[in-house]
């Protein structure tokens, strides 16, 4: 009996380190074990032999300098980044920058960390060194550290007890281990961020690839603000709050007032529509057959790059909708509403069924750039500060015709919208273009003029942090092309007066 015990604990151990087992556990397990014993097809039993196999090789094989690159076993998946592997000589994790287009490694740097833990931790039942590990790290295989830097309180391979006062050591932890770990938490989100330098934040973004760049953008920027700022989103909205009430006192207003007057002048709201409704049902008709049409042509004949939007559009349920009404009420050419589909009215069919090629930027544009954004920081930001004023100041805020988010929110998606539609703007495109272009007929540079908007709409440090990050994180995405790239940071030289 005793014996049988002693291999569970043995078997056991690898899944559960540290675990404070009662004899009940045991006697459970124990019978659980014996009728499923000669049961290969036990995934329960075979699971916890493989690990412990597992764990007892990479301990031989690696040592412990390797727990960095330990796989969770039990849930069958590594907590190590894709674009991350071990060396052969050392057993460290590095970073492998690839070529674009090509499997050539141009690039070998140390993997990018962030210091975690530090303090003490009061042990209670149920505690064990693994879990622990999670809590403070964000990966469970750092129990080791915390059973090194404790010889007196651990016992045996890794048993603590109850009422043990722990140090956590510090640990330097890969960064995505790390923002893993606190995704759910700002204020531990945000001491994560302040500690990463700027160097190593580099490092870090430069090592993955583009799909976790794509998933994980909007997120990363986010710990890139907090990291410039040092502060949370809720913190950033009452220094945004702060300065508002500043910029209306000057302006003789209550924060409510400035506010309105503010979007109802650098806001958009909306209009009337007359040419759709007065058409017959018949022209209506007519002007749907003909987007159709012009659909079917963009989808079989439209460049890769565009070709790739569309098709990502429509895998998440968006794609071409005809809107006329609605295009005519915002006084659009075309927009989206973040839901991947582009709504088309007069002007934009007009301008495809003269040449394709006059949409391409605006599929671009809204289709893609706007809904691979996704929520805009800043909008964020100036959410937290209207929340944070009172009732009826925010009611007099939002009390206008213009939406107080195409005021203080839409500058961020804008610009990430016109750096993506660069590649393909015209002289003759029909909305304003990104930056100058000869011949152009229609508003120039409107890059610049998003940038002059969020420093005159936020406060000064704000307003920089959110620029920067934008840079950052538009700089490691390979949908933004070098030349729109290189024109954003002179614009945001021109504005602000830094190169980025």
């Amino acid at each position: 009996m005793l014996n049988d015990q002693f291999q569970l604990i043995q078997e056991c151990k690898p899944i559960f380190p540290g675990t404070l087992y009662s004899p009940k556990f045991f006697i459970i397990k124990q019978k659980e074990m014996r009728i499923l014993h000669h049961s290969n097809k036990n995934p329960y039993i075979r699971n916890m032999k493989q690990t412990a196999l597992n764990d007892t090789q990479a301990r031989s094989n690696q040592g412990e300098n390797a727990l960095t690159a330990e796989k969770e076993e039990t849930q069958g998946v590594s907590l190590m980044p894709p674009a991350f592997s071990l060396t052969a000589d050392s057993g460290f994790p590095v970073q492998r920058k690839q070529a674009a287009n090509s499997g050539q490694v141009v690039q070998r740097v140390a993997t990018p960390t962030v210091p975690r833990g530090g303090g003490t931790h009061t042990v209670v039942a149920g505690d064990n060194l693994w879990t622990l590990a999670r809590r403070y790290y964000g990966h469970g295989p750092y129990w080791q550290r915390i059973k090194d830097a404790n010889p007196d309180l651990v016992h045996g391979r890794s048993l603590i007890h109850p009422g043990a006062v722990l140090t956590i050591p510090i640990v330097d932890v890969p960064i995505q281990n790390a923002l893993d770990r606190a995704r759910g938490d700002q204020g531990e989100l945000r001491d994560v961020a302040e500690l990463i330098p700027q160097e190593n934040f580099d490092v870090f973004m430069a090592g993955l690839t583009q799909d976790q760049i794509a998933a994980q953008g909007e997120f990363l920027q986010m710990v890139d603000l907090m990291r410039r700022t040092g502060m949370t989103i809720a913190e950033m909205g009452e220094a945004q709050r702060i300065f508002l009430e500043g910029q209306a006192a000057a302006a003789g207003q209550s924060v409510g007032e400035y506010i309105a007057a503010e979007t109802a002048t650098r806001g958009y709201g909306g209009g009337t529509a007359t040419w759709w409704p007065s058409l017959t049902p018949e022209q209506q008709a007519d002007y749907e057959t003909r987007f159709r049409a012009v659909v079917d042509q963009l989808r079989a004949t439209a460049p890769a790059n565009v070709q790739q939007v569309i098709s990502t559009a429509e895998s998440q349920g968006g794609g071409f909708r005809w809107a006329p009404e609605q295009c005519e009420i915002y006084g659009a050419f075309g927009y989206t509403n973040g839901d991947w589909t582009l709504y088309v009215g007069q002007h934009w069919l007009e301008a495809a069924e003269d040449n394709l090629e006059r949409v391409y930027a605006n599929i671009a544009h809204e289709m893609g750039g706007h809904n691979e954004y996704g929520n805009e920081l800043g909008w964020d930001v100036m959410s937290a500060a209207l929340d944070s004023m009172p009732e009826s100041e925010r009611n007099l805020a939002t009390a206008g015709g213009n939406s107080v988010f195409s005021a203080y929110g839409y500058m961020e998606t804008e610009i990430w919208a016109e750096l993506r539609e660069h590649e393909y703007d015209r002289a003759d495109n029909p909305t304003d273009h990104p930056f100058e272009h000869a011949g152009a007929t229609t508003v120039e540079n409107d890059v610049q003029r998003q940038l002059q908007r969020i420093q005159h709409s936020f406060a000064p440090a704000i307003a920089e942090a959110l620029v920067r990050s934008l840079y950052q994180r538009a700089s490691h995405d390979s949908r933004i092309t070098p030349d729109a790239l290189s024109n954003f940071a002179i614009r945001i030289s021109n504005v602000f007066g830094f190169t980025p």
